[in-house]
């Protein structure tokens, strides 16, 4: 032993080196004397990936090794003379841009001793932007791009129009038109106006590229009187005259025509079947004008009431022929009736239905409610024209342009068709071109695509769709072929790809032409020239045109296609669209596949796509003798010949077709199958067309699968017999996933059924409330609100109301108006609607004494609505639907009877026992200084030692310790400075609760001297309780906040993590999402259709996607509440309704 030379400490000869002891040893040596304690790291703030010191940047995960390595070489000091023992990471705030970094230095300071010294690095975390960031944000930085779509357009082109209601006649008095001179008029002085004078007169000016048309009869307005076969000839000499002027080979445009038949003269069918065989025609049009009468109708009268014009009417769907209906406004009901009876026949209303200003004004509401009857049927059609008609001026007259935008709105763009009704507007002072400059004005508000649809894509029935790009968006994503994109541009024909790189465009390009038939060119564009060095720099564009044609199409082959393919039909299905199309023909089973290069050489449309898939039944099905198909998607193929019937002809008639499908492989008797039914589809094809090749009626598709719903796994620890109500979770923000809400009765209920049905919930309603102390009447709704009925629901026609004793007369807040919604019963409740109304309770329910103090404890289920904070106080929720709630659920018996016994109010105080020490545990967990073990993996390890279950909504959070360290770090700040705080849990005082084991960490911040609470700002007055009553002028509003959607109700309680103000009814929404959205996060709508939030689009889109009858929406909860901000033009039904499950809901309010 010797002495240390500076202290005199005793020490080992082993380290006599020097004479000294490590103690003063270390005071002598400074390891970190070169090492820098500050120092800075950079990260993109986009990408979120790390700059390297050799200027690169790559990504790394928090207190990762990578991250570390990252840190360590920007730390100055670290060299050969000190060597680094070990590092690690010391945990800071995610947002606080810093990172601590904990070093262990060694060093041989003398011959044979080591010295080791521990030293703390604190980097800040700069934002340096990566070069590839700096490009997608910077313009004209790319230098390679692919722009993808179905056609690429290289200059601005012509609106297409196709006049969809257009006439030609001849008045002269040797005519063989059939057309009458009396009625009609010469126009311009021209007796014959022909198809030559129609196209003069059509010059649209330089928006417009005139294509065609839709020829509309005008001799069901001519010879007055007039009926049998004489009349019937006439209409005959109109189509005739008509094919001759419109449909032959000299025409250049397209057209297709619209003759007349009297429905209701007995030679119908027969010139229906005449008429259906001819070139051209596609449907038929008979005036029905009626009271103000037209010309023939006013001794033939309503013929929607003759029984022989409804026969013949009916005759339509058998020869596959659509109808122009033009009628009065009047007349709008009964139409929509009739055209219920007969879902396939395509119906298209003529002139608005010939409104004049009277029906948009005074008469407005019968014509809105006929129309939008009519709009709610899939197979009518809207002609936006002969608005002259109702006012000379329409152009300057906003009833008459409001109405054409909310016609347009009820039937959509695609099921609306602009027309010149030419000659007839043309006297009345509006000729083509002026109409169409005034229609492309009136449609400037819409899309450019919807603008198509008005002028002219609902007649041709283009597929305009944008499957095969979302198709290839999914694979771009499924392969990762967009991690060299720097930036992505959608157009109106497509996306736009842009690359940094040459070589990376030409990949994507390589990566399209594997998974789609695609064509391709290049261009590139001069950027710069340097002469010196005669180098160049191009911009490179390559222009990719998808093929339309997608899986489900029906497919139309030119004759010389079909040729060329081996003889095909020209109707063919697509069985699987990728970098090849395979066809398949029904009627023989024969598949070809065509390539890319075969395709773009003699490229082919589809002309249907799915969306036009007719749903049928199979009732037999027989195998045929023909061969199945061979290889790859033809595999599957096998011929049968199927008996099926349409869904929608079940009840009108006993319809049955025999066709030769492929799907032999797959369907069964009693199967549903979709399919194109070319009785029905306007397929724009003749007979010279189809090559004399007669086509199948019904082209099935596809089985039509039942849709699968997803089953509840059981909890994979929890098992199938385990209740979450063991837990004492409450069903209010935990509800129980199999509680089911008490459902709508049926259309088809009987009334007696239903009134019976009233009856009893009378009985029951007034059982509960003798039970309360209240003695209870029923009223009809008529005797509170005149006029009020509603005949289809008996008992929504009940109101209940009662008188309380004067015990329990308001002793508790009105809970609706504590969710600041007005009470449906006005003055008649007995609930308090103010501070001065309420009246002290007579059993107040005690209150622990342990749950009292600055930091008190109440039960969220009372605290939300009636039972109302203390002066002073803030309510904070801590269930497990926050990060301060119980991660353990229930505890995990091996025989059930082991179970500690449950009191009368279904609590388990044993099992409570148990969850609150796990709890204790847990809470000394997360305050523990030694963060080494992650959070999930202590929460784990205590459940299983104690045999406990964790909760679901626990483990949905996915909670880090700095969470919850976090939120009890913010809520001890706020006790510190004297707040007071209510935590809200779903447990009973008589039980424990893991908010006592909070209250005690929290009682260490709390002041002595905390006192009375003072009131807090915002807040509104305090009723005899001491309790402060929601004000909604001064109260702090919900925090949701989205793009979509705002919350303008008061915030009721605080979440832990965020320090932020909900509303109740957010917070139940919260407790079934565990989140919370952010301003870019989609919160589900239908969340919030009680609430105080309406979508500023103002319904929701899956609602607008089943669209129905107004009869038949959903009632707009708004509108009871008396605050929808649309007004008439919502969505949703404005109606009042009073619900089963809100009368019941009333009673329980008592």
């Amino acid at each position: 032993m010797v002495l240390c030379c500076i202290c005199g400490v005793e020490i080992t000869s082993t380290v006599s080196a020097g004479a000294r002891c490590v103690q003063c040893l270390r005071s002598e040596v400074d390891l970190a004397a070169g090492v820098s304690r500050r120092g800075n790291v950079h990260q993109c703030g986009t990408c979120r990936r790390w700059l390297r010191p050799g200027g690169t940047y790559t990504v790394a995960e928090n207190e990762s090794r990578e991250l570390l390595g990252i840190c360590l070489k920007s730390i100055k000091g670290i060299g050969k003379d000190v060597q680094l023992a070990n590092a690690s990471f010391i945990w800071t705030e995610p947002h606080s841009k810093e990172l601590k970094v904990k070093l262990e230095l060694q060093q041989e300071a003398l011959v044979g001793v080591v010295v080791r010294q521990t030293v703390i690095v604190e980097l800040r975390v700069n934002n340096l932007q990566c070069d590839e960031c700096k490009k997608s944000y910077t313009k004209h930085t790319w230098d390679s791009s692919v722009q993808t779509g179905r056609g690429m357009e290289t200059a601005r082109r012509k609106i297409g129009f196709i006049d969809a209601h257009f006439h030609v006649w001849d008045v002269s008095d040797t005519t063989t038109s059939g057309h009458d001179p009396k009625v009609l008029f010469a126009p311009g002085g021209t007796e014959l106006f022909d198809r030559r004078q129609y196209e003069t007169a059509c010059n649209l000016g330089e928006d417009f590229r005139h294509e065609g048309g839709v020829f509309l009869e005008a001799v069901s307005v001519c010879h007055p009187g007039l009926r049998g076969p004489a009349y019937s000839s006439h209409c005959m000499s109109e189509a005739a005259f008509a094919a001759e002027e419109l449909v032959n080979p000299s025409v250049e445009r397209a057209y297709v025509l619209v003759p007349t038949c009297a429905l209701e003269q007995p030679d119908a069918e027969e010139v229906l079947m005449k008429m259906s065989s001819s070139p051209g025609i596609r449907g038929i049009r008979q005036i029905l004008n009626h009271q103000p009468d037209w010309p023939r109708n006013t001794d033939l009268g309503d013929l929607l009431d003759d029984p022989l014009w409804r026969r013949g009417f009916a005759l339509l769907q058998k020869f596959n022929l659509s109808f122009d209906l033009q009628l009065n406004p009047h007349q709008f009901e009964k139409a929509a009736r009739l055209l219920r009876e007969y879902p396939g026949i395509t119906v298209i209303i003529n002139h608005l239905g010939s409104p004049r200003l009277q029906d948009l004004t005074a008469d407005a509401d019968k014509y809105w409610q006929g129309m939008s009857e009519l709009a709610s049927l899939p197979n009518t059609y809207m002609k936006i024209s002969m608005l002259c008609y109702t006012d000379l001026n329409w152009d300057s007259n906003p009833t008459v342009l409001d109405a054409v935008h909310r016609i347009i709105k009820l039937f959509g763009p695609e099921r609306c068709l602009f027309a010149t009704n030419s000659p007839v507007d043309a006297k009345d002072g509006w000729p083509p071109k002026r109409l169409l400059a005034a229609f492309l004005d009136l449609a400037t508000v819409y899309p450019e695509s919807s603008i198509g649809d008005l002028f002219s894509g609902s007649v041709r029935q283009r597929s305009e769709h944008r499957r095969t790009l979302m198709m290839l968006e999914q694979l771009i994503l499924k392969h990762k072929a967009h991690t060299k994109l720097i930036q992505l541009t959608p157009t109106k024909e497509g996306l736009d790809f842009f690359f940094s790189k040459e070589r990376d465009a030409q990949d994507f390009v390589s990566f399209l032409k594997n998974w789609a038939v695609v064509k391709h060119h290049e261009s590139k564009h001069l950027v710069s020239h340097n002469a010196q060095n005669t180098t160049y720099r191009f911009k490179r564009t390559t222009c990719v045109e998808v093929c339309p044609i997608c899986r489900d199409d029906l497919v139309f082959l030119p004759k010389k296609t079909a040729q060329a393919l081996g003889g095909l039909p020209p109707l063919m299905l697509c069985l699987k669209a990728s970098s090849q199309l395979c066809l398949v023909d029904p009627a023989s089973s024969r598949c070809v596949e065509v390539a890319s290069a075969e395709y773009w050489r003699k490229p082919f449309q589809s002309v249907s796509i799915p969306s036009k898939l007719t749903e049928f039944i199979v009732l037999d099905i027989e195998e045929s003798d023909l061969a199945r198909g061979h290889g790859g998607s033809a595999a599957s193929v096998q011929p049968c010949e199927v008996e099926i019937a349409r869904i929608a002809d079940f009840g009108h008639n006993d319809e049955r077709l025999t066709v030769r499908c492929h799907l032999g492989a797959i369907l069964h008797v009693g199967d549903s199958v979709l399919g194109y039914d070319l009785r029905s589809l306007h397929l724009g094809m003749d007979e010279d067309e189809l090559g004399g090749v007669p086509p199948l009626e019904v082209y099935l598709v596809k089985k039509k699968r039942p849709e699968r719903t997803k089953k509840k796994k059981p909890h994979p620890k929890r098992g199938k017999g385990v209740s979450t109500a063991a837990s004492g979770q409450s069903s209010f923000l935990e509800p129980d996933r199999e509680d089911k809400q008490p459902t709508m009765p049926a259309e088809d209920e009987h009334p007696e059924d239903m009134e019976d049905e009233a009856a009893e919930m009378k009985a029951a309603a007034e059982a509960l409330l003798t039970q309360l102390g209240a003695s209870g009447t029923f009223r009809s709704a008529d005797e509170v609100e005149p006029g009020r009925e509603d005949s289809r629901q008996p008992w929504a026609n009940v109101i209940m109301t009662w008188d309380m004793t004067d015990d329990l007369y308001k002793t508790r807040r009105c809970k609706a108006i504590v969710a600041e919604a007005p009470c449906r019963l006005g003055e008649a409740c007995t609930f308090a609607h103010s501070a001065a109304e309420l009246r002290p309770f007579p059993w107040p329910e005690p209150l622990a004494e342990h749950w009292r103090g600055q930091v008190s404890i109440g039960v969220v289920e009372h605290a939300m609505f009636w039972d109302l904070p203390p002066i002073g106080t803030l309510d904070v929720v801590c269930n497990r639907a926050t990060c301060l709630g119980n991660p353990f659920g229930s505890c995990s018996y091996a025989d059930p009877s082991q179970r500690p016994p449950v009191d009368a109010a279904g609590w388990c105080a044993g099992e409570h026992e148990v969850l609150v020490s796990a709890y204790d545990e847990y809470l000394q967990a997360v305050l523990s200084q030694d963060a080494s073990t992650d959070l999930q993996e202590e929460v784990r390890r205590i459940a299983e030692r104690r045999s406990l279950l964790l909760s679901d909504a626990w483990e949905k959070q996915d909670l880090k310790r700095e969470d919850v360290r976090s939120a009890l770090d913010a809520l001890a700040s706020q006790v510190s400075r004297g707040c007071f705080l209510r935590l809200l849990c779903h447990c009973r005082p008589y039980v424990r609760c893991h908010a006592e084991s909070i209250k005690r960490y929290l009682d260490q911040f709390t002041k002595l001297d905390a006192g009375v609470p003072a009131p807090l700002p915002n807040q509104g007055p305090v009723d005899i309780e001491g309790r402060v009553w929601p004000s909604s002028a001064a109260a702090e509003r919900c925090s949701i906040r989205t793009k979509r959607l705002t919350c303008t109700r008061a915030g009721r309680a605080l979440d832990p993590g965020s320090m932020k103000s909900y509303c109740a009814q957010c917070w139940s929404y919260h407790s079934v999402v565990y989140f919370w959205p952010d301003w870019d996060d989609v919160w589900p709508e239908c969340f919030y259709r009680d609430g105080y939030v309406q979508c500023t689009s103002g319904a929701d889109d899956a609602d607008r996607e089943d669209d129905c009858a107004y009869v038949d929406r959903p009632l707009c909860s708004f509108y009871v509440r008396g605050c929808c901000k649309f007004g008439n033009d919502c969505w949703y039904r404005h109606a009042k309704r009073w619900p089963r499950q809100e009368i019941l809901a009333e009673a329980m309010r008592c």
